[in-house]
């Protein structure tokens, strides 16, 4: 059997990411996050979401609904099992994304302005502590995303209990698309949480970051390839397909989220406290 002592990374990491879970909703802006993320997730999914997936398995609404994918090029939304997890995979990849830069914004930076930062730097690595931050706040979103999940699936069984076996078998495939895109978000939040000083000036980098981004792509043609660099690139592209081919899209958020760690990180590693 596998033995942690508690001065390892491993372990270290493990209690910080664990710390971080329980702090995140500990604070008043992370309770009013977590309330408005629920009460918004409650509404989509008993108003559009429902209504749509009606609409969609309606014969007199069918063609109209098919006709609005169509025209927003999600054409092949209709050919899913489930019109509720079509539904529901479209709102996911748009709001998990902005709601895991919301939460996770302020992974060092308030514990560095109190001063609490210095203190732990002293008992535990540097590495363990960015790494633990991090991973804490994708924990966080893997619970949002597991919560949303089950809610979904028991739409679909007060709509359709003869084949709700069925639906379990994808859900996992999407949640693993759903928590790998918020990598890279939380990695530019941890970045942004070492080189800003408060919270406010963090939001503010992260509009700057996509307006800049967008700015370059569009006027400099010969940096295009900036696109590639910014998370969430692939998002529009993986709504139109379904989550088992969508996984073939996951190493680019992989590969951001990577690059976002290790940049972060080596700016931490020299950041006076």
């Amino acid at each position: 059997m596998l033995t942690i002592s508690q001065n390892s990374t491993l372990a270290q990491i493990l209690l910080i990411a664990l710390q971080e879970v329980k702090s995140s909703f500990a604070n008043k802006r992370g309770i009013f996050i977590a309330f408005v993320y629920a009460v918004l997730w409650m509404l989509l999914l008993v108003y559009p979401i429902q209504f749509a997936a009606d609409s969609m398995n309606n014969p007199d609404t069918s063609s109209f609904a098919v006709a609005i994918l169509n025209t927003i090029g999600l054409e092949s939304l209709k050919d899913w099992l489930f019109s509720e997890l079509a539904m529901y995979w479209v709102a996911a990849l748009i709001l998990f994304p902005f709601f895991s830069l919301l939460m996770s914004v302020d992974q060092l930076i308030s514990e560095r302005n109190r001063g609490g930062l210095r203190f732990l730097v002293l008992r535990s690595y540097r590495q363990s502590i960015f790494i633990g931050r991090f991973l804490g706040h994708l924990a966080i979103q893997g619970i949002f995303i597991s919560l949303t999940l089950c809610i979904t699936y028991v739409f679909i069984f007060l709509n359709a209990s003869d084949s709700v076996m069925k639906a379990i078998t994808i859900l996992p495939i999407i949640f693993i698309n759903l928590l790998i895109v918020t990598i890279p978000f939380i990695a530019l939040m941890s970045f942004f949480s070492v080189i800003m000083k408060s919270v406010v000036m963090a939001y503010i980098m992260v509009f700057v970051f996509y307006l800049s981004a967008k700015f370059i792509i569009y006027s400099v043609p010969l940096l295009t390839w900036v696109k590639y660099a910014i998370p969430g690139y692939q998002l529009t592209e993986m709504m139109s397909q379904s989550p088992q081919f969508a996984l073939m899209l996951l190493w680019l958020p992989i590969l951001q989220g990577v690059g976002l760690l290790l940049l972060g990180f080596s700016l931490f590693k020299r950041l006076e406290l």
